[in-house]
């Protein structure tokens, strides 16, 4: 099975699979409940605020004015920090694979091999009923490459610009 470029899996037991379809509906997890220890590591983003984007800069800049008082550039991004990783830790997650031939996904996610794969087209203008574009964010996820990133520098692609 060869995937199109505009297509992504969903591994699950038939169980889940059939709740997935009967239900059009997916779940979306905490990454603090996610089995993996890796997965969503918050230790392993570094804060540094050094040539970041418009978006994070007028983030910074909507950060600093709600402080009523002066600070200095390292309480900014200490607060900075903070308010990301408690958006982090308040964030839901829905996983994909864009690969069919994964032996540990089939085993964990697909009922030890006896599940299925879900194939979605996620070129589709509004996605989900519930939640607006502007809400979703998907990106590649580098599973080899357990290394610290500076996360006001990391930019993953937003959902309309994945997309295209």
């Amino acid at each position: 099975m060869k995937l199109k470029n505009k297509e992504i899996l969903k591994y699950a037991s038939y169980e889940i699979a059939t709740m997935i379809v009967c239900g059009q509906s997916l779940k979306f997890n905490n990454p603090e409940f996610f089995n993996d220890p890796f997965d969503c590591d918050i230790d392993l983003l570094d804060f540094e605020i050094k040539e970041v984007s418009e978006e994070v800069q007028s983030e910074i800049l909507m950060l600093k004015n709600s402080i009523p008082y002066e600070i200095s550039d390292e309480l900014l991004r200490e607060a900075y920090e903070a308010s990301q990783k408690d958006k982090i830790k308040r964030s839901s997650i829905c996983c994909f694979s864009m690969r069919y031939d994964m032996p540990t996904m089939w085993s964990h996610y697909a009922d030890h091999h006896n599940g299925i794969a879900l194939v979605f087209d996620y070129a589709i203008d509004q996605p989900f009923e519930s939640i607006s574009n502007e809400n979703l964010t998907s990106f590649s996820v580098d599973y080899d490459n357990y290394t610290k990133m500076n996360y006001p520098e990391a930019e993953p692609s937003g959902y309309q610009n994945k997309r295209s």
